[in-house]
């Protein structure tokens, strides 16, 4: 009966349920939210709810709902508005979890809320411990107790890893304020975990307990290289073994200071974590071995003490300075390049034949960054050849790399050669070369600097116990001559710089005599043959005079016979001094013959063709005469000879003769010579007279007469007229004859009246004389008028013009400046300009006048303005400049010497960095070294110049 009535009670509700659904679809009302949400179980709680169509039917009852089996109805509800109720329940040790809100209608209508009110307990769980807090990830599950408050019958454990992944305990036993807990995590590595309780409820600890899981501690086996280099600043490295975790961090621990060295940058573990790689800067640390320690994220690291050795690099040598020495050095300080040379390294040189080592004397210097290394070696008394270069560090390290430095016995050292000369027809002359370091064995050439042409010693040399003192033999027949280098080549193949000079050379010409042995000065070509021995082609033939030291050279060629014991050639003897002459042949070798052969040059005797004037008066203190011929020499003397008395009339005063000798002129004072016919002769300052002849006439003067001049005015004429010659003191009467209405005036002598007389006479003439005569009209006197003089004309003030002279810079012109000229005037102007100046124009009043030298403004009628336009020549030149770089290389300063110009328009620099100028710089410096150019450009009216110059800072 009671199961029955349990399943009518189901039956009813089913349809209970389907008619609420419908109804619950049908109806206007609706729960839109409610609050509060929540609610402990510990007694009574208020929903107020907000919604629609509270008013629209009639509620019977409002529930939570859990479940079928699990509804609380409400205590009692209120409804203020149809969108706003509230609602009571009694949840006093109900059951916590979720439930719906429902509300049941008359209509037998049900609304849900759509979200759910929570029943909670009255407390949240709390964390305080978890016992014990960490364990292996190979001793799994973890049992671990967990103490805390607000521990519910329901209560779970939970793990929550940093990746938010969720371990939930797999058994959970309660304790009151404990909860006994058993859990696993699925990875092998470590980790740290949250531990949170999560209630019944969903009520979930806050509070931070952690789990440590440790995962298996990794394992070194090896390391790949083994070895590293201070110098190394970025080296892989690769460890195995296992247990390496992504993230983790390689170590090199110092076993003894502790001093670890960090990877760095991230490490790469491969996919069985048996194998790491990482790298290290290991610049700067200290040398030795170092453990490797792989350190897992969860602060695991291995114990093997696997070693890593740290070394400085093996030292590299790249060059040494200087790369050689010689065998003479005591103290040669060498410097080495290259790279990790460290202090205290000890240089060596090495025969790479027989071993032998050379140590550096004393201690080395090395440099900061050990890329140099300084040290001395001595070099005395070691076998010379290639050494190798070994840079020994205390470490014993040393380079490998075949660097040379070589050891030679010193060039040898010229001085001197003893003789200094040869000649081509010598076939052995012995020399003595001194200076230092020559060899038994060395050979001595004689080279041409020109040709290159080597002449060796004939047969050993024989070289001093001290090696400065070498003898040889030299076969010189057939030799070029010139100047040639003596070298002294040892017998490592060195030799000599020093530019030591030994001369082969022709032998000196001796000359016998000459023939013809005399010329004259007239003789444009005289042919000589000169006999001797030891001529050349291309010799010259000198004449020299042995007290002024003047020379007579052959005109044109020479001609040597085949065996050189004769030579022609000619002279040109015109305007050559005569004297005697010693004759010289000069080889082109300008070698001379020394004896004193003589030619001697004499003057050709005079010759007289002519005499103008050809005759001179007995009355004349001065008669010059010019005579024509040839030979004439200057100081000579032109005689006159009676050839019947033999008296001689000699030239008053010095003579002069043109330049070719060819005319002489002089004067004679013939006063007191007797009258006649005389022989003229031309002595040269050497006593020669001439051979030929002229006759000069010398005469009586005659009576002198005089010009008398007669003129006369208009109105009448004289008797003479025009010039009479009249006899000394003779008398002459001159008669005027006026025309009709005319009479005489006056009549004046030379200037000075005489009177109004009809006939004038001149007595005793002895000079000549002027006479004119003025005649007058004879004009009626009549009645005199009364008459009024009328008064002149006021005079007008005279007009004066200013006229403002100027010039350009470089010119001048004369008169200048402003002055005051008359109208009417005539200004003449001169105009002159400066060196390197030329004129260009004449500016009047803006115009151009193209002038010269002087110009006249004729005449002045107004005021003027003239200018003289002047340039400078064009020339390259006006820009030129120099520069003086100081010495040295510490400074980038240079000075500039340049001429200003105050006629230039500008002036323009440029020194080939970007920085330019104007004016006139007395200096520049340089930001940086350097090729540079630098352009100087000067700008006048109308021309320019430009200089450029290179310059190397």
């Amino acid at each position: 009966m009671i199961v029955r009535r349990v399943v009518i009670h189901f039956v009813c509700l089913m349809c209970l349920s389907s008619l609420f659904l419908v109804s619950s679809a049908a109806g206007a009302m609706s729960i839109d939210s409610f609050t509060p949400v929540s609610g402990t179980n510990t007694g009574q709680v208020t929903i107020t709810i907000t919604g629609s169509g509270f008013q629209s039917e009639i509620i019977d009852q409002i529930l939570l709902n859990q479940s079928i089996t699990n509804r609380i109805p409400c205590s009692s509800f209120s409804i203020h508005s149809d969108t706003q109720l509230s609602v009571t329940f009694d949840i006093a040790q109900q059951e916590v979890g979720s439930y719906q809100i429902w509300m049941k209608t008359r209509s037998l209508a049900t609304y849900v809320s759509q979200v759910p009110f929570k029943i909670m307990y009255p407390v949240s769980p709390k964390v305080t411990a978890i016992t014990p807090d960490s364990g292996q990830v190979n001793e799994q599950p973890f049992s671990c107790t967990v103490t805390g408050s607000g521990f519910t019958f329901d209560s779970l454990v939970e793990l929550v890893h940093e990746s938010g992944t969720i371990y939930q305990a797999s058994t959970v036993v309660h304790n009151g304020d404990s909860l006994s807990a058993s859990f696993s995590v699925d990875t092998e590595h470590g980790g740290v975990y949250r531990v949170q309780v999560v209630n019944g409820d969903g009520q979930v600890s806050s509070e931070l307990v952690y789990f440590t899981t440790i995962g298996i501690p990794p394992v070194v086996t090896g390391v790949q290289p083994e070895i590293g280099l201070t110098s190394d600043e970025n080296i892989e490295v690769t460890v195995t073994g296992s247990g390496f975790l992504d993230g983790c961090v390689l170590h090199l621990r110092d076993p003894e200071s502790g001093e670890i060295v960090v990877s760095s940058g991230p490490t790469g573990v491969n996919e069985g974590g048996n194998s790491v790689q990482g790298i290290f800067d290991l610049s700067g640390l200290s040398v030795g071995d170092y453990v490797v320690r792989v350190v897992n994220p969860d602060g695991q690291s291995n114990a093997e003490d696997v070693v890593f050795s740290i070394s400085h690099p093996v030292p590299v040598v790249i060059s040494v300075n200087p790369d050689s020495g010689l065998t003479s050095e005591e103290s040669v300080e060498v410097t080495i390049t290259g790279s990790g040379f460290l202090d205290g390294c000890v240089l060596h040189l090495r025969d790479p034949e027989s071993g032998e080592i050379v140590v550096t004397s004393g201690p080395t210097g090395v440099n900061e960054g050990g890329t140099s290394v300084c040290g001395s070696f001595d070099l005395s008394g070691v076998t010379v050849g290639d050494y190798i270069v070994r840079v020994v560090n205390p470490d014993g390290q040393s380079n490998v790399e075949d660097v040379v430095f070589s050891i030679n016995h010193p060039a040898p050292v010229v001085i001197s050669v003893n003789p200094d000369s040869g000649l081509t027809s010598e076939e052995s002359v012995e020399v003595t070369v001194t200076g230092s370091g020559f060899l038994d064995g060395c050979v001595l050439h004689l080279r041409d600097p020109d040709s290159g042409e080597i002449v060796v010693t004939s047969g050993p040399t024989v070289v001093n116990e001290e090696g400065n003192s070498v003898c040889g033999s030299f076969d010189l027949s057939g030799v070029t001559v010139g100047d040639y280098i003596v070298r002294v080549v040892n017998p490592d193949g060195q030799s000599n710089v020093e530019d030591v000079v030994f001369s082969i050379n022709h032998p000196a010409p001796v000359v016998i005599s000459v023939n013809p042995d005399s010329g004259l000065t007239s003789e444009e070509s005289v042919e000589v043959t000169v006999t001797g021995s030891g001529f050349l082609d291309g010799c010259v033939l000198h004449l020299r005079d042995p007290e002024s030291g003047e020379i007579v050279v052959t005109s044109g060629p020479t001609v040597v016979t085949e065996e050189g014991n004769s030579v022609c050639g000619s002279f040109d003897l015109s305007g050559v001094t005569a004297g005697n002459y010693v004759v010289r042949v000069v080889n082109p070798d300008d070698q001379s013959n020394v004896e004193d052969v003589v030619f001697s040059i004499s003057h050709p005797v005079p010759v007289v063709i002519s005499v103008n004037p050809d005759s001179g008066l007995t009355s004349e203190e001065n008669v010059e005469v010019t005579v024509t011929g040839s030979g004439f020499l200057d100081g000579c003397v032109l005689h006159l000879r009676d050839p019947e008395s033999g008296e001689i009339v000699v030239t008053t005063g010095p003579t002069v003769i043109t330049e070719e000798g060819t005319s002489v002129r002089g004067s004679f004072d013939l006063t007191g010579v007797i009258a006649g016919e005389y022989n003229l002769y031309v002595e040269n300052p050497n006593g020669v007279l001439s051979f030929d002849t002229v006759i000069f006439r010398i005469q009586s003067p005659p009576n002198p007469s005089y010009e008398i001049t007669i003129h006369s005015g208009n109105g009448g004429k004289t008797e003479p007229h025009g010039i009479v010659i009249v006899s000394e003191s003779s008398d002459l009467s001159i008669r005027s004859t006026p025309c009709a209405g005319y009479t005489v005036k006056n009549v004046y002598l030379d200037s000075i009246p005489q009177g109004p007389v009809p006939v004038f006479t001149l007595p005793d003439i002895r000079s000549k004389h002027y006479v004119f005569v003025e005649f007058s009209q004879i004009i009626p006197v009549p009645t005199p008028i009364p008459t009024i003089i009328p008064v002149p004309p006021p005079t007008p003030d005279p007009v004066f013009y200013s006229i403002s002279v100027s010039s350009d810079y470089g010119s001048m012109i004369t008169p200048n400046g402003t002055i005051t000229v008359p109208k009417g005037s005539l200004i003449p102007f001169q105009m002159t300009t400066l060196t390197d100046f030329h004129i260009v124009h004449l500016l009047v009043d803006t115009i151009p006048v193209h002038v010269h030298n002087s110009w006249i403004l004729n005449p002045v009628t107004r005021d003027h303005e003239i200018h003289l336009v002047s340039d400078r020549n064009i020339s390259p030149n006006w820009a030129n400049f120099s520069l003086f770089l100081p010495e040295g290389n510490e400074t980038r300063n240079i000075s500039i010497i340049s001429e200003s110009y105050p006629d230039a328009t500008w002036e323009f620099w440029d020194f080939g960095d970007g920085v330019t100028a104007y004016g006139n710089p007395i200096n520049h410096t340089y930001q940086s070294a350097g090729n540079f150019s630098i352009t100087r450009k000067v700008v006048f009216q109308n021309s320019s110049s430009q200089c450029r110059r290179e310059i190397r800072i």
